[in-house]
């Protein structure tokens, strides 16, 4: 389908001339000359200035006047009908009531989507577990026994080597640990109400 746009492209190309040529010449702005060749009629503040550009455009590269124009009339007048047709579905009350309920159920379904994705994370993520004593990996003591304090969640199982150990209200712990070995392992494991765990391991070496 021949379009005014393309019309004039094809004579503007076949003479060589760039889009900033053109510009220069008739002094229209690039985006306009772009928009006639695109057929991108909306962003032209009326049809007088739209039709302004055209003429100008046509004249520049030699056209024929009243087969541009006439290109021109024939697929601004679709533009309009189309533009009609578009602001009377937008000004229908069916046509708002059904657009606001379509905004609504993407908003609902974003906040099911945000909520439902949040849920997940609840689920997948491991419990908290602060250990404040030991406060190193591997350490060295005199004693037969080491302090073993920290802080999970109150709904959390907490473990030392396999063994339960109580929490408090507020998910604290405080164990005297003792040390049976010269070098002692000693493994906490937090379970969390959602299943997942956590797993710190600590080497006591005892010093006689």
């Amino acid at each position: 389908m021949i379009t005014v746009g393309s019309l004039l492209k094809k004579s503007r190309i076949k003479q060589n001339l760039k889009i900033d040529d053109v510009a220069k010449t008739t002094l229209i702005k690039n985006k306009f000359i772009k928009a006639v060749e695109t057929g991108n009629w909306k962003i032209f503040p009326s049809k007088v200035y739209a039709q302004g550009v055209v003429r100008n455009y046509a004249k520049t590269l030699g056209e024929d006047l009243d087969k541009v124009m006439a290109y021109f009339r024939s697929e601004y007048n679709n533009f309009e009908k189309l533009e009609f047709r578009e602001k009377k579905i937008n000004e229908n009350p069916i046509a708002k009531v059904v657009n606001r309920l379509n905004l609504s159920l993407i908003i609902l379904s974003l906040i099911f989507l945000a909520f439902l994705s949040f849920q997940i994370f609840l689920f997948l993520k491991p419990p908290k577990l602060m250990i404040n004593l030991p406060d190193q990996e591997t350490i060295v003591v005199k004693t037969n026994f080491i302090q073993i304090s920290g802080k999970t969640e109150k709904d959390a199982q907490i473990k030392i080597n396999d063994q339960d150990l109580e929490i408090n209200q507020q998910g604290e712990f405080h164990l005297r640990y003792p040390l049976l070995e010269e070098k002692n392992t000693v493994k906490i494991t937090v379970i969390g109400a959602n299943g997942r765990s956590i797993e710190k391991n600590y080497t006591v070496i005892k010093e006689n």
